[in-house]
Formats: structure tokens, C-alpha cells, sequence
């Protein structure tokens, strides 16, 4: 019985810590030092972000570019998603970091490690 009320209260933790993790991701988010925003959504538990405006690929408006995300058990800031990476023509396994009001993307390709910030915005425009 006892068992039971642990494995019980453990799926209401994680579910909670997952609830916690994509909902506070959704909204506006522009890509620091790049005009491109893009706009994260959940429905039914799914999380994805897709580009909403990008001033120098218009034509890549509504691709999505975050995929795939999960919370970091025990860490509530902290996630992992696949992102696309255009140089690499894929998606590409990042973690997440959310320090309001902004995202740190880290990316490993190889032995590189690369961040891309992206902050909150009120809207599309500048």
C-alpha cells in the first residue's frame, strides 16, 4: 500500500514539474541579436515553437524550430528539447536553461558547445 502512495505522489511530481516546465516557456520570444522571433505554444501537453517573423529568411516563417520537450527531472528551470539547426539541415538535441526573461539554448555538436539567448517580448515588432 505504501508503495502504491509513493508511486502515486512520484507521477503527480513529474507531471507537475512537466506542466511547470512547458507552460512557462509559452509566448513571444525574440533571438538575441538577430531580428527573428518566435512563438512557443503547448496544446495537449505538446510544446513547440515556431518562427513568426524573421526579417532575413521571411520565406521561413512558420517552420518550427522547437520540438520535443521534456523537464529536467529535479531541476525546474531546466529542459530538453530538439531544436533545428539550419547549418546542420536537422534537429538538434539542446538543453534549456529559463532565467526570466531569458532562455539559454545550449547545443553540443562535437566537442563545440554553443548558447543562443533568446528573451521574451511583448510582441513581433521591434
Amino acid at each position: 500500500m505504501l508503495e502504491k502512495l509513493i508511486f502515486v505522489i512520484f507521477c503527480q511530481i513529474v507531471c507537475l514539474s512537466t506542466a511547470f516546465a512547458t507552460d512557462t516557456l509559452d509566448g513571444i520570444w525574440r533571438v538575441e541579436g538577430h531580428p527573428v522571433w518566435i512563438e512557443v505554444k503547448t496544446q495537449d501537453s505538446i510544446t513547440i515553437g515556431k518562427v513568426k517573423r524573421h526579417d532575413l529568411k521571411p520565406n521561413s516563417v512558420g517552420t518550427t524550430l522547437l520540438r520535443s520537450l521534456k523537464a529536467v527531472e529535479g531541476e525546474e528551470s531546466r529542459s530538453q528539447a530538439e531544436v533545428y539547426a539550419d547549418r546542420l539541415k536537422r534537429y538538434t538535441d539542446v538543453q534549456l536553461s529559463l532565467v526570466e526573461p531569458t532562455l539559454e539554448i545550449e547545443a553540443k555538436v562535437g566537442f563545440m558547445t554553443h548558447i543562443v539567448k533568446w528573451r521574451r517580448a511583448n510582441d513581433f515588432s521591434d
